[in-house]
């Protein structure tokens, strides 16, 4: 039933994804193909990256040799999610070539909706009917702010396991302990679901015209879409009251991961509302009659509220469902609201309703089977996404013929004989009612201009129906046939058209939307997006003088000695190390308690915590930790004989790195302390950092000034989604590496290698207690002679002009350029690694906000040092 292409590398799998696979393709749809990898390539950077540039340098090659297959190829390896872009020549069509996971969430979808694509020959029409008419209102393009095709492929699934007798079947609600929260027991979420598609047998034979209809309406009257949460894997139907989704907008969630809305993606209520409005005015106009007299769509009983009817609808596995079409109670039973009962009809007007919905059913029939045909992908445009495929060498051995369904085509004929039998409760539709006042009666008024021109333009386009309709009727009445069909009240099929053009959909302009900040009033790539990263350029300022250098030296050095920790400082810290050592023996006999970070790294000031590590015997695990800290914590709190610390014990249990945290007396300056137990790396990153200090004393100085102006600049709490004062530190010995001539060495490079494992991490790097016995391994000391104030000018530089953020991680372990490739971190923003905890990038919670911020800031600081007229004025007012 999945379909996968055996690749000529054995550790390569190619598989097909998306809607060609599914079935849902349009003609001109991307082909999606995903390719993973075996183990041994994903657990390892080095093969990882060779494999991928080699598939890369593959497809450049074939695209720019003489009569080449591919074309127009984009290398998009460094986006959110790694791929590349191709269009195949012959057949015109655009590929996309993702690497990821054959367990991942896009993988698993496909495999999800193929299955129900495969269930009823309706639902494969019905979708690709459905995704044209998003596409003509522009509602599928994601960069405009609107939603995934998905989206729309999902909403009408739900709608037919709803459907009365329902159409496709809902699976047992999974255990809890298995699905959504873990992918690895999809598979077999997917095999009971192939259990149930075997014996599942539909005794709904509407036609597609009834379900056309019937799905408008469900979405415009019958659900209450801002209250209800769409989702096909579970046959509850879920209110958003009764969950944790509190927007008002659309929800949809992935069929894979139940806490992912895939209609997140469109944030902006104008969007939501143009989509309503859509539907509404789509529904009017298949629901139109050609000839006066109102529309005629099949409902359910009328005495039900809402509410009532959807905490009703529930189907078992042998397809019996409550009847889930009960409109919500209005309150306004006149006729000429948009929904009113067939008892404010005439007999006359109900006989003639009867006698014209069959006709009416067909002509939509027609509609729809045609528009499938030539817009959907057809066994014609299957046959290009064959030659596609072998142009890739795939093995010509597997049969791509199953990319289409297993249904193949489609009998139209079939279709058309399906029953057109019209419920006995019939509703009528105002073709002069106002379409948009419908949309959300509780709107808030700053919405009501968009209401007001959408207003204006569905009853501008109706009037026109109406009085078009009206002239026919006259025409058809001066004419032998037509005279003797209407008198008759005989309609025939040719007095309803209908055709997929946008102009009878979309009523209203659709809203400009940024998909990057999801703001109103612009697009992704306008300039005016507040989020949109640009390249920043630093002006070009006149070189400052030997004199202003060494102004701006002094001043730097000043600082450092004004907030550095003084030698009293640094032993008042090991003295309160010493204390808490001693009360904390008296839990823990064997326990040894240790200075790391700022206190240690001589990097520190006096407003910095005091960070302390502790050693225990024996190995832990997070939840064990989480035991000792609160053991601690108790033994803290309630031993306090010599009032060292004030009655704030505070155990943190639920961190990544469980601490107790404690504010000391007055006395001691009432400095914050963190016990954390077993942070061992943190001891090696802390020698680390003080070792790279005591190489070069621009080191230590330019670390104090670029913590001052980050902390005064609000963009060193990572806790907030910003940077940590150690990730600016690294930034430092980074650029402090790679500037010519280096400043100082990468210490895990120089001399004999070495191995100091520390909870699976090599912790080595050479360690010296002279600068002379480094001067013997590495030559260039002191051979850099920059200024304080032209390294920190250049360190600004270096990040925003030369440092290539989109491809390269800040790495200080080595000294050749570290590609996000061989790390897989390509969807990565900004990297920042660790120089022994190669897994940990430390701007993993980096804000796109904060990045712009902190990248502006940067430019105002460069300006602001190379400008001598600014140095009066504090550098923040600058930066903020």
């Amino acid at each position: 039933m999945d379909v996968k292409f055996p690749c000529s590398d054995p550790d390569i799998i190619v598989e097909l994804f998306g809607s060609t696979h599914t079935g849902f393709a349009l003609k001109d749809s991307d082909i999606n193909m995903n390719l993973t990898f075996t183990d041994h390539v994903v657990n390892s950077s080095s093969a990882y990256y060779t494999v991928i540039t080699g598939i890369k340098d593959r497809l450049v090659d074939m695209a720019g040799c003489d009569g080449a297959v591919y074309t127009d190829l984009v290398d998009n390896l460094y986006s959110p999610v790694s791929h590349i872009v191709f269009r195949h020549r012959l057949s015109g069509l655009s590929c996309h070539v993702r690497f990821g996971s054959h367990h991942g969430v896009p993988i698993y979808t496909s495999k999800l909706l193929r299955r129900y694509a495969e269930v009823d020959c309706r639902v494969k029409m019905l979708a690709v009917v459905l995704k044209l008419w998003a596409k003509l209102c522009q509602l599928d393009v994601q960069e405009l702010g609107s939603y995934p095709s998905q989206t729309f492929v999902l909403l009408l699934i739900h709608f037919l396991q709803q459907r009365t007798p329902p159409i496709l079947p809902v699976p047992p609600k999974p255990k809890e302990t298995e699905f959504p929260q873990c992918l690895d027991h999809f598979d077999e979420y997917l095999s009971g679901l192939d259990h149930m598609i075997q014996i599942w047998r539909t005794t709904n034979t509407e036609s597609l015209g009834m379900l056309w209809l019937g799905l408008l309406r469900f979405y415009c009257e019958e659900t209450d879409i801002g209250n209800v949460i769409v989702q096909v894997t579970q046959p509850d139907l879920l209110l958003k009251k009764d969950t944790s989704w509190s927007t008002n907008k659309l929800v949809v969630l992935s069929p894979v991961n139940a806490t992912y809305n895939l209609a997140k993606a469109c944030s902006s209520q104008n969007m939501y509302l143009y989509f309503k409005i859509c539907f509404k005015a789509t529904m009017v106009y298949f629901g139109r009659n050609s000839l006066q007299g109102p529309i005629t769509i099949p409902t359910g009983d009328h005495s039900k509220s809402q509410e009532a009817t959807l905490q009703e609808q529930s189907h078992d596995l042998n397809g019996a469902t409550k009847d889930p079409h009960a409109p919500a109670a209005t309150g306004d039973s006149s006729p000429t609201h948009l929904i009113a009962g067939a008892s404010h009809l005439s007999d006359d007007n109900q006989e003639q309703l009867a006698d014209s919905t069959p006709e009416n059913l067909v002509s939509i029939d027609n509609t729809l089977i045609q528009t499938s045909e030539s817009c959907g992908m057809t066994c014609g445009s299957h046959s290009l996404v064959h030659e596609a495929l072998h142009d890739l060498e795939l093995d010509d051995s597997v049969d791509l013929d199953h990319v289409d369904t297993p249904h193949g085509q489609i009998d139209s004929d079939a279709l058309c004989d399906l029953d057109h039998d019209v419920s006995p409760d019939v509703v009528s539709i105002d073709r002069d009612h106002d379409v948009s006042q419908d949309i959300d009666p509780n709107h808030d008024e700053s919405h009501d201009d968009v209401l007001s021109t959408s207003e204006a333009e569905v009853s501008c386009d109706q009037s026109n129906t109406h009085q078009e309709d009206s002239v026919k009727a006259e025409d058809n009445s001066q004419s032998g046939n037509g005279s003797s069909d209407v008198a008759t009240g005989e309609l025939s099929t040719k007095q309803y058209q209908y055709e997929f053009d946008p102009t009878h959909f979309v009523v209203k302009r659709l809203p400009n939307v940024c998909s990057v900040c999801r703001q109103e009033g612009h697009l992704f790539n306008s300039p005016d997006c507040p989020d949109k990263e640009e390249k920043i350029t630093v002006a070009k300022h006149p070189q400052l003088s030997h004199q202003q250098l060494k102004n701006l030296d002094k001043v730097f050095v000043q600082l450092k000695d004004d907030i550095c920790l003084k030698p009293e400082d640094k032993s008042k810290r090991r003295e309160v190390c010493k204390i808490l050592e001693k009360y904390v023996k008296v839990i823990y006999p064997k326990a040894e308690l240790v200075l790391f970070g700022s206190s240690a790294n001589d990097f520190g000031s006096p407003a910095s915590d005091v960070d302390i590590s502790m050693k225990l015997p024996g190995s832990f695990e997070h939840d064990d930790k989480a035991e000792v800290i609160q053991t601690i914590a108790k033994g803290l709190k309630n031993n306090r004989q010599g009032h060292w610390w004030q009655n704030t014990v505070q155990p943190i249990t639920t961190a990544r790195v469980p601490i107790v945290k404690i504010t000391l007396m007055p006395k001691w300056d009432e400095l914050e302390c963190d016990i954390s137990l077993g942070n061992y790396l943190a001891l090696h990153n802390t020698e680390l950092l003080s070792t790279y200090a005591s190489i070069d004393h621009r080191v230590q100085v330019l670390g104090y000034v670029l913590k001052e102006f980050a902390k005064s600049s609000d963009m060193c709490d990572a806790s907030s989604g910003s940077l940590s004062s150690y990730a600016y530190i690294l930034l430092l010995l980074h650029y402090l590496q790679q500037t010519t001539p280096p400043v100082i060495p990468v210490l895990q490079e120089i001399g004999e290698p070495g191995q100091v494992d520390v909870d699976g991490w090599n912790c080595w790097f050479y360690r010296f207690d002279d600068i002379s016995q480094l001067e013997k391994l590495w030559p260039h000391v002191r051979e850099n002679k920059s200024s304080i104030g032209e390294l920190l000018m250049n360190f600004f530089k270096y990040y925003l002009e030369e440092f290539d953020w989109k491809t390269r991680v800040v790495c200080i372990r080595q000294l050749k350029s570290l590609s996000k490739l061989e790390k897989n971190w390509a969807s990565r923003r900004t990297c920042i690694e660790d120089p022994f905890n190669h897994e940990h990038n430390l701007s993993s919670h980096l804000s796109n906000k904060m990045w712009i911020y902190i990248r502006n800031a940067f430019k105002c600081a460069h300006d602001h040092i190379a400008n001598p007229q600014l140095y009066s004025m504090p550098l923040t007012i600058q930066v903020c």
